[in-house]
């Protein structure tokens, strides 16, 4: 089998159902590298899915890769809370301890961002999960990181869309 070359990661997450297990099967993929994992508020509470990322990677094993908090709400609207499709603890029927052993980092989501970028320029991929939330803060407050980022990826769409009063909404997606 040849050799292939890692691919260096942030991943920006509001772990509900659906970014859990996007997470929980790379963190032992052959090719992903992941640096840095980031929250914010999305699918439910900044609070809530740091936990649940907090918990996922003790259940994993994989406490080595830092998380770091990001935004506790969304730039320019209000985020629907999402406990009706990944339940009060975001994880579906699953509930998670209240509490984990592992804490996150000090630094902020941006901040953290910001210094793995650096430290790997265009050598880093940020693959955007939840609400564009930090990587919008990050471009904003150091504009410099955009040639710095080899790719952005982002999850950015409902296949069906979001009706309100039996017409489409001027979103069709709770990420973008």
């Amino acid at each position: 089998m040849k050799h292939l070359k890692k691919i260096n990661c942030i991943i920006d997450t509001d772990p509900g159902v659906d970014d859990t297990v996007a997470i929980s099967l790379s963190l032992y993929d052959a090719v992903m590298d992941i640096k840095l994992i980031t929250t914010l508020s999305g699918n439910l509470s900044i609070d809530t899915v740091t936990r649940n990322i907090l918990h996922v990677l003790e259940k994993f094993e994989r406490t080595d890769i830092p998380v770091a908090v990001g935004a506790n709400k969304a730039m320019g609207k209000e985020m629907p809370d999402a406990s009706f499709i990944h339940q009060k603890c975001g994880l579906g029927g699953y509930n998670p301890p209240k509490n984990v052993k592992t804490k996150p980092i000090e630094k902020s989501a941006v901040e953290a961002m910001y210094d793995v970028i650096c430290e790997n320029p265009n050598d880093i991929v940020i693959i955007s999960l939840g609400p564009h939330t930090n990587t919008a803060t990050l471009i904003k407050e150091h504009p410099d990181v955009v040639h710095k980022i080899s790719h952005i990826y982002c999850e950015g769409c409902a296949p069906y869309g979001l009706k309100s009063e039996g017409k489409w909404k001027e979103y069709i997606s709770f990420n973008a």
